[in-house]
């Protein structure tokens, strides 16, 4: 939250296995972020201020795979 997001969009997450990512695409499929998650339950913020105005999809990656995936509209 917010989405649309601005300058920065705060990401929620619960029941992440260890050596898990978050990241981030372009409506194109190139990799615009990746940050690492803690393992469990957290709350990151994630800044989008370098990021153009579009849809971006992010993905949780744990051990190779997709486990979720989520639309964020940044809006400048």
């Amino acid at each position: 939250y917010p989405n649309p997001a601005k300058n920065s969009v705060t990401i929620q997450y619960v029941d992440v296995q260890e050596k898990s990512n978050l990241v981030i695409t372009n409506i194109f499929g190139t990799q615009v972020d990746m940050l690492p998650l803690t393992e469990g339950n957290g709350k990151l913020i994630l800044n989008t201020g370098s990021y153009v105005s579009g849809m971006y999809l992010i993905s949780v990656e744990s051990l190779g795979r997709i486990a979720a995936k989520y639309k964020l509209v940044v809006q400048k």
